[in-house]
């Protein structure tokens, strides 16, 4: 749809999340940004457990905070398996560099 254009951050944000043109394949994310968000999620993750656990034990669950644990540890699982099959496809030019 761009006519052979260099595709804008909307387009390319697109992309990623795998609403594409019919025909073309989404562009996979960087090692190094699979590798960087699997640590921010993983972090996210830890900090909200804590808050879980110390909510557990007051006797008082906060069900939103253990939703977010949830999502948020499904997330850094979803990043994890991500950057590990990137490294499996050297053959593949979209993550060079």
């Amino acid at each position: 749809m761009t006519g052979g254009r260099a595709r804008n951050a909307w387009l390319r944000m697109t992309d990623v999340m795998g609403l594409t043109e019919p025909g073309r394949r989404p562009l996979k994310p960087r090692r190094r940004l699979l590798l960087l968000s699997t640590v921010i999620w993983s972090l996210l993750t830890l900090g909200w457990l804590t808050l879980v656990i110390r909510d557990l034990s007051e006797g008082t669950p906060d069900y939103l905070r253990i939703v977010l644990v949830v999502i948020w540890f499904a997330l850094a699982v979803t990043n994890f398996v991500m950057w590990r099959q990137s490294s499996k496809s050297p053959d593949d030019s979209n993550n060079a560099a």
